[in-house]
């Protein structure tokens, strides 16, 4: 799972580490809860390790323009939302 920086979808996306292409990005979102713009991709070996600084190359259009935008991202292991709420036994009154 990749944290992009940016509100843009990283939708189909290509993953770049350096000039080299590494991988693809097969769905992504922006998650309102957590407030981040998070993406699940393919990414080749020996790349991917969780910590990994690669690059999303995003297309986007806007106007009928198209715009390349290089958004940095980051290889992420963990939920991105805790919510306190989640375990509480009993669940608390609303």
């Amino acid at each position: 799972m990749l944290d992009v920086e940016g509100n843009k979808p990283a939708e189909h996306s290509f993953i770049l580490k350096g000039d080299k292409q590494v991988g693809t990005v097969t769905s992504a979102a922006w998650c309102p809860t957590a407030k981040a713009n998070i993406a699940y991709a393919q990414i080749e070996m020996p790349h991917g390790a969780v910590g990994d600084e690669l690059v999303a190359e995003i297309y986007y259009q806007r106007e009928l323009h198209w715009t390349r935008l290089l958004a940095p991202c980051k290889v992420i292991d963990a939920p991105i939302f805790k919510s306190p709420k989640r375990w509480q036994t009993p669940a608390p009154p609303h």
